[in-house]
This record gives structure tokens, C-alpha cells and sequence, in this order.
């Protein structure tokens, strides 16, 4: 497995546990509800959710297209902005509220997601899908 994928997995599980953590403290002290129910929702649907997604689809869909992936590179630099977008999201959530220090280091995390997009899409974008037939790599035996 590529070691994007793993990154993306690990930090999945992690962010998984945090989540978890975030709820136990929410449920025994509902006081702290108000400082961490946005990070709690963050580190949730961004690091468990989004990053075990990215994980996933990194190692699969270019199995199932039978097509690598366009740029590991941007795969990697994708692991970097998405684990320090949420880094900085929920601590500015969990200090300040949603405020600029949010709006940073969220705009650093949709970047991360849009790399995504885009690399995905690049190393998708050569595969048609034929009505009646699985998804065929351009080139491949329905294009002959």
C-alpha cells in the first residue's frame, strides 16, 4: 500500500479515537459542549470520515480503473495540508471560536480536499464507462 494511503488511514484511526475521547469528555462534563462540539464534528467528519475516504480511494480506484494514479506527489503534499488544516481548525475552534485562525487553516484543509479532487479526477478521467458494461480503461479491449 502506498504510503499516502497508510498516512491517511493511520491518521484516520487517530483522529477516530480523538472523536471518540471528544464525546466521552462531552457526555461527562456537558459545560465543555460549547468549546468542543465544533471540534468534536471536525475531527469526526475531516480525520476519521474524509482522511480513512482518502485513504481508501487513493489505494482502490486505481485498481479498479486499472490506471495509476496521477501524482503521488500531490498524493503526499495532500497528507500534509489536510492533517495541518484540521490541526489548525480544531485548535482554533477549541481556543477561539470560529474566527481567522478557522478560516486559515480551513482554507489550508480545502485545498487539501480540491488536490484530491483533482488527482483523483486526472487518474479516473481516462476510463469510460460503456452502458451495459463494467468501467474500461481508454484503450483497452472495447477500443480496439
Amino acid at each position: 500500500m502506498a504510503r499516502y494511503s497508510i498516512a491517511f488511514i493511520a491518521a484516520a484511526l487517530f483522529y477516530f479515537t480523538v472523536g471518540i475521547l471528544l464525546g466521552v469528555a462531552m457526555a461527562i462534563e456537558p459545560a465543555w459542549a460549547g468549546r468542543l462540539l465544533l471540534v468534536h464534528a471536525h475531527v469526526n467528519l475531516l480525520g476519521w470520515v474524509s482522511m480513512f475516504i482518502y485513504g481508501v480511494a487513493y489505494h482502490v480506484l486505481p485498481r479498479f480503473s486499472g490506471q495509476p494514479l496521477h501524482s503521488p506527489r500531490l498524493a503526499d503534499l495532500h497528507v500534509v495540508l489536510a492533517r495541518r488544516g484540521l490541526v489548525g481548525m480544531a485548535t482554533g475552534f477549541a481556543l477561539q471560536g470560529p474566527g481567522p485562525i478557522v478560516a486559515i487553516f480551513g482554507t489550508i484543509e480545502a485545498v487539501g480536499g480540491l488536490l484530491f479532487v483533482y488527482n483523483v479526477g486526472r487518474t479516473i478521467a481516462r476510463v469510460v464507462v460503456s452502458p451495459g458494461l463494467a468501467l474500461q480503461p481508454a484503450g483497452g479491449p472495447l477500443h480496439r
